[in-house]
Parts: structure tokens; sequence; C-alpha cells
């Protein structure tokens, strides 16, 4: 099945609901040449690039099982609320 930008950003802001808590940007585009998802969070200087193939948006939006962007944003907000400066991108 096909996703949108919204049911994507949805299934992230439920995963991790700090997002918005904590006043971060979240920017999803699909990128058409890798045909999958682009995520960006950002607050501030620090930033979190990753990307998403639409196998993964599949197991995260039908299964719940968003492991890889799971991870990564669990991680990114982990360091934003040590005060660690980081850049991460995947």
């Amino acid at each position: 099945m096909a996703y949108s930008k919204a049911d994507l950003i949805a299934k992230i802001h439920e995963m991790h609901p700090d997002i918005q808590r904590h006043g971060f940007d979240l920017v999803v585009t699909f990128d058409d040449g890798r045909d999958g998802w682009h995520v960006t969070l950002t607050h501030g200087e620090h930033t979190l690039e990753t990307f998403l193939d639409r196998g993964e948006v599949n197991e995260c939006l039908e299964e719940g099982r968003g492991v890889h962007l799971g991870l990564h944003i669990a991680e990114f907000l982990e360091n934003f609320e040590h005060q660690e400066p980081t850049v991460t991108s995947v």
C-alpha cells in the first residue's frame, strides 16, 4: 500500500511524542530517484537526516515496527536531552 507524507509524519509523532514536546522541526519528503522517504529532524544546530525505503515505511505503518527510524530518532532525542551537539546522517 502507498502511504502519504501525512501518514508517515503522524506515525513518527505517535512513536516519538518528544518531537513535538521539545519543539523539533520535522520535514518529510519523497525522493522519486531513490523511491523512498527522506526524513529530517532539526532543533537549533542539531540535525538528523535519514532515508527510509518503501519497505521500511510499509513495515513501520502496517506493522508498527519502525526499527530503523525509531532507533535513529531515539538516539537523536537522547543526544539532544543531554545537550550534546550532534549531526547524524545515515
